[in-house]
Order: structure tokens, then sequence, then C-alpha cells
């Protein structure tokens, strides 16, 4: 039996099998729809046991309190005639089938549904409001419905994924939609959504390119550009007109080149997007501290001194008052290199013998790469050499680590690493050959040495290896190259005949022999620094690497030696920021011991085996070797692994540059020269010539 009731007089049943509430969107939706289009089906109700005149609606009680909220709202009357059909027969069985027999409204039908809407004169705020729906849902989903009908035909018959229908439709061309829509049934692994998007913005700028972050979308579009917007990746457009928007970058770098000259620099150049190395031609004159109170570099002095000699106790030797002393001495640390920062610039002499390049960086920023010295006016700056080289804040200001840790324990991590890498190192011959050869490259055709009367003028030193804890001897990237070398007989290094005897001998022991030897020769560092020798980076990619094989941070090594709050901001990222806050009161020595057991896989502590075996195979990044990649969606722009860990860690103090260097004073470039130094200087090597 059908009857029409007051709302006023229908109450939920108990007896409705829906318990779980439904999601707020969705009920603004049902509202909505409700208030546009009128109840569009019938409750199921059952006559009160307590009230004569009233009924309990057990099917529909979404409905029912979609009505009573429009009621509280005043949209409708409390009299407002319900239909409902009015049921006796087993009410869970009612209840249960409205919730279970029924099947939801295929996507791809409801997009084209959307369309049709639009088709016939609908406004997408119109649709939003009857609906209850955000507009960027139903201009995404009016997108999704004007794609090829084919499309959505496969999409029907799961012949394409949803992620793949939102990249096709940053096309409106069908022909070119369908073109890629073959593609990815031929070939349905290879089409991901990113290779959907770069086939159709293929002859375009985003704004996620350097360039196009320069520009902005505001400044190109007021200079008449037209922009192709992802609707499903808001963060990310399309410049339609690349020749505008070089335009309008070349025209901002020119002001800005130009108010540079104001200031008194003699010259400015303007290069867009600088290459690599582009500062080799020049001499420069590096930016230094200029009339910087007194006051602040001898409090800063004493601060690094004293943190120096914090970072450097024991872990056993720390109490809760040190590790408070050792955060308050980081803020205000910070605070003074702020202020010396702020003072970091060149006399009025120095900007009227140099100049300027203005360019855009990773990032999209200004770049002002200043104090750049002509070749032609090289003979007339006599002051850049003692700039260069003895202003020690500012040969070192580029090289400035992005963890802030203390020096020795910068120069025994880069022992370790340096020692691991060795040890894989010697047995490659194909790596060490080209790394021996691109090193005499580097020396013979891009710098011009004196020339030396010997035949062959080729130096290899052994670099060293040494470590404040004497924990190196030990180690199984010692006992590997141990084991290689004990396979070598080299009785003959002792003959007369030494050379004839080696000449002899098998190539494949020659190339074993030259491996091992190259090897000794490289160079250590962590790649941590903003200037990170690349060329060691790669050799550790190349050999694969993973230093948890052979390294594991214990309370001695690391955990003990950097601040409670870094140790907890280092393992959170493992662990969790719940673990951390829950370690957060614990004292450095018991924190230190704790993580050693955990990274070491020596106890479990109550954690995932997920979260376990990440921290039994975790490394500080500046201790990975990481391959550099580049970023999909930013078709101009390379951005290395290093430059990420260099944006993602907290800004530290420059080690000290009296760090040992194995470089002897005749081998190591001048600062003036340090862009090349920094790769040439990966090995060991001088040059080779006639």
């Amino acid at each position: 039996m059908f009857k029409t009731v007051a709302l006023n007089k229908l109450t939920k049943s108990p007896k409705n099998v829906r318990k779980v509430a439904p999601s707020k969107s969705a009920f603004v939706e049902l509202k909505a729809s409700i208030e546009d289009q009128g109840l569009l089906q019938n409750l199921v109700a059952e006559a009160s046991t307590t009230d004569e005149d009233h009924f309990e609606v057990i099917a529909g009680g979404r409905r029912l309190e979609a009505l009573q909220a429009l009621c509280a709202e005043g949209k409708l009357p409390e009299d407002y005639g319900v239909a409902c059909r009015i049921s006796n027969d087993n009410q869970t069985a009612i209840s249960l089938a409205e919730n279970i027999v029924r099947e939801a409204m295929s996507p791809a039908d409801q997009f084209q549904a959307w369309s049709k809407l639009a088709d016939e004169g609908e406004t997408t705020p119109s649709i939003a409001r009857r609906f209850g729906i955000e507009e960027s849902l139903i201009r995404r989903r009016l997108k999704l419905g004007r794609l090829a009908p084919e499309i959505l035909d496969g999409f029907r018959e799961d012949k394409i994924n949803l992620e793949r229908l939102m990249a096709l439709t940053l096309s409106d061309d069908h022909t070119q939609q369908l073109v890629i829509y073959e593609r990815i049934l031929e070939q349905p692994y290879s089409y991901h959504p990113h290779d959907i998007r770069k086939i159709i913005t293929e002859d375009r700028l985003s704004t996620k390119t350097r360039v196009g972050a320069f520009v902005g979308v505001d400044a190109y579009e007021a200079a008449g550009g037209s922009v192709l917007r992802d609707l499903f990746e808001e963060e990310t457009a399309y410049f339609e007109d690349p020749d505008l928007l070089t335009k309008l970058a070349e025209e901002k770098l020119v002001e800005h080149a130009a108010k540079l000259l104001t200031e008194g620099w003699k010259w400015t150049d303007v290069i867009q997007e600088t290459s690599y190395g582009f500062c080799n031609d020049f001499d420069r004159i590096y930016p230094h501290p200029i009339g910087v109170p007194a006051e602040t570099t001898e409090e800063l002095a004493k601060l690094e001194e004293r943190e120096e000699q914090l970072n450097d106790l024991d872990h056993e030797d720390w109490t809760e008052e040190l590790e408070a002393e050792a955060e308050a001495l980081q803020k205000r640390s910070q605070q003074l290199n702020e202020i010396l920062e702020s003072h970091m610039g060149f006399t009025d002499e120095e900007k009227a013998q140099s100049g300027c390049i203005v360019s855009i960086d990773y990032h999209g920023d200004l770049d002002i790469t200043g104090g750049l010295i002509l070749p032609k006016d090289q003979d007339i700056a006599p002051s850049v050499a003692t700039n260069a080289e003895s202003d020690g804040e500012a040969a070192t200001s580029e090289e400035e680590p992005c963890f802030k840790l203390g020096k020795q324990l910068v120069v025994d991590l880069t022992a370790h690493r340096l020692q691991i890498t060795k040890s894989y190192l010697v047995n490659d011959f194909d790596l060490t050959f080209d790394l021996a050869v691109f090193s005499m490259c580097l020396k013979i055709f891009r710098i011009n040495y004196y020339a030396v009367s010997k035949p062959l003028a080729l130096n290899l030193t052994m670099t060293e290896e040494t470590s404040s804890r004497d924990d190196l001897e030990d180690t199984s990237a010692n006992e590997r190259r141990a084991a290689t070398y004990k396979t070598f007989d080299l009785s003959w290094l002792n003959d007369d005949t030494a050379f004839e005897t080696f000449c002899a001998l098998p190539l494949k022991e020659k190339q074993r022999i030259f491996a091992y030897c190259i090897a000794q020769g490289l160079h250590g560092q962590l790649a941590f620094t903003k200037h990170a020798d690349p060329v060691l980076e790669a050799i550790g990619v190349r050999l694969g690497i993973d230093l948890a094989d052979d390294w594991r941070p214990t309370a001695d090594n690391f955990w003990g030696r950097i601040t409670k709050a870094q140790a907890l901001s280092l393992s959170s990222e493992v662990l969790g920021a719940q673990w951390a806050l829950s370690h957060s009161k614990d004292k450095k020595s018991v924190l230190s011991l704790k993580l050693e057991q955990i990274f070491s896989g020596e106890t479990s502590a109550g954690l995932p085996a997920q979260v376990q075996e990440a921290a039994r195979r975790w490394v500080p990044d500046f201790m990975a070797y990481t391959a550099v990649e580049s970023t999909e969606s930013d078709n101009d722009v390379m951005t290395s692994d290093l430059e990420m860990v260099t944006e993602n860690m907290v800004e530290g103090d420059p080690v000290d540059e009296d760090i040992p260097s194995p470089t002897s004073a005749e081998e190591a470039p001048s600062e003036e020269n340090a862009s090349e130094g920094f790769l040439i200087d990966h090995i060991q090597i001088i040059h080779v010539s006639d």
C-alpha cells in the first residue's frame, strides 16, 4: 500500500540496517538533488507501535534525513507530503534489499550525462547547485564527458583506466585523442599518464619550467598569451606561445641587467638558462662580508668553537643540559649567519672592474652571478687573486654543506664512504679506465698546464682514509680490498727488468692491477655540499654501491655525534613522527643506543616488519649514492638528486677548511679556478704531455 505521509510524522526506524553515516559530500549531493528535483524514489515505512499517527522508515533513511535537513533550513514545510510504501513484511530483509540490490551508475555514463546537460544549456554553476557538487568537479566531469565516444566506450570495457582518461582531456581534438588511444591499446604498459601529457604538450612549455616560473602566468596572459590548463593537475599549466614567453623572459632579464649597471658594475650580460661551468671563461671576485659588526664575527667564532667541542663529545658524555645548550647555540649561530649573509657583497672598486651575468635559476628565480672579470680585463685586476684565495669566507661560501655536522664527523664519514667505494672500484677495470682517461682529458684538453720535459708526467697519489675512531681496519670494505690485493703476485717489482716483466703479463692481470691502483687515488666526499663532485657520485652509482651493506649508523660513529634534534628528525623519516615524539624525552645517550639497535636490526622495537627493514637498510642521504634523474613534467629542467638533498636538509656551517685534503699543493686548483678544479680533482692524476 502506498500513502503520502507528512514529513513531521516520519522517524527513522531502528530496524534500518544501514548504521554507518553517509559521507558529508554524498549527503550534500542528495540534499541538493531532492531540493531541485523533488523526491524521486519513495520511502518504505511501517506504522509506529507507540504512536498511531506516526510511521517509522525502514528503507530510505538517508532520504528522510535530507528531507528533514531541508525542512530545518526552511526550504520545505513541516507537513511536506512524502510518498511512502507501507509494509508489514520482514523489515530487515526489505532494508537490506534496498541497500544491496542495486548497482551504481557507470562513471562513463555519468560523464556523458553531465555533458548532455551542458549541451542543453545548463551552466556549470547551475549544475553544481542542482546536484550539490563543487563547480571544479563539474568542470572535470564535463571535460571527461567530451572525450571521443570510442574512448569512453573503452573505459566502460576496462581497456583504459581513469588516470589515462584524465590525461587525454588535455587535448580537445578527438583525432589526436584517438591516435593516442590506439597507441595505448597496442602498448598498454608503455603509455603512462605523464607520457600522454608529454605527447599532447610537446610543443609547449609548462609553468614548472624555469622560464615559465620566472615569467608567470599572469604576466604572460596580460601580454596576450593563452594558457592550456590541466583540470586534473591544477598546479601545472602550459604556455601556448613559447616565443612570447621567451620574449617576456628576455625583457625581464634585460630590465634587471640595466638596473645592475646603475649600481656600478662595469658590464652585464643576459643568459636565460646557463649551462654547467659557464663561469669558466672568467676570473672571479667572490662576494665577501663587508662592514660586518666586529661583535658579530667575534660571537660567531666563539659559538662555532663551542659547537665543535660539543659535537666531538662521545654520546655517553651528553647530558640534558648540554643538549639544551647545543640547541640554543645552533639557533643563535643561525641568527648570526643570517646577519653575516646580509653583509655579503662587493666593494665599489670590485664592481668597477667586473660584471654580472643575469639568468634564471632552476627554481625560476632571478639568478645574478657577479664579480666576473673578462679575459681582456684580467691584467688590470690585481685584487682578484687575493680576494679569491685569501678571503676564506668568500672561497668557502659556495661550498657550504647543508646539514650541520661536526667537522671531525664529516672527515670520519667521508673516510668510510671512500674506503667502501675503493673496495668496489678495485675490481672494475672498465670504470677505472674510463675514469683515468677522462681525468687526463680534463687536464690536457681543458686547461693549459705548463710544459714538462719528461716523456710522461703522470702522478697518482694514494688518498688517505683516516677516522678519529680508528674503526677502518676491521671493516668489510677493507677486508674486501685486502682480499683483492692478496691475489696479486708483485715479486717482479723488485727486479731490474720490472717493466719488461710487467709488459709480459697477461692483459687480464694488467687490467686488474690498473683498476686496483687507480682506485687508490680516488677522492672522498659526502654528497651534501652544493658543489659535490658529480663524477664521484656517478662512480658510486655505476658501481651499484649500497652503503648499507658496509656501514651502519651506531651510537659511536653517528647517532651520538649529532644533536638530539637531528637524530629525532632523521629517524622520524623512517620510524615515523609518532615514534620520534614518544622518544623526544629520552636522554641523548639512551636515544643513540636505541637508534643503533633499531637501525642495525638488533631489535624490532615493536615496529612493523616493513619499517624494520627500511631502518636496517637506511643510510643518511649524504652517504648514499643516488642517480641523477630528470623531472618528467619539467621539459627543459634537469634536477639532480644532490640538489634535492640540498633543498631538503637544514642549513649548516661550512666544513672547516682545515679538514685534511690529500691533494698536494702543486695539484690543488686555485680558488679562482675552483669550478674547474672540483671536476678535475675527483682523482689525483696530473697530466700527460708530449
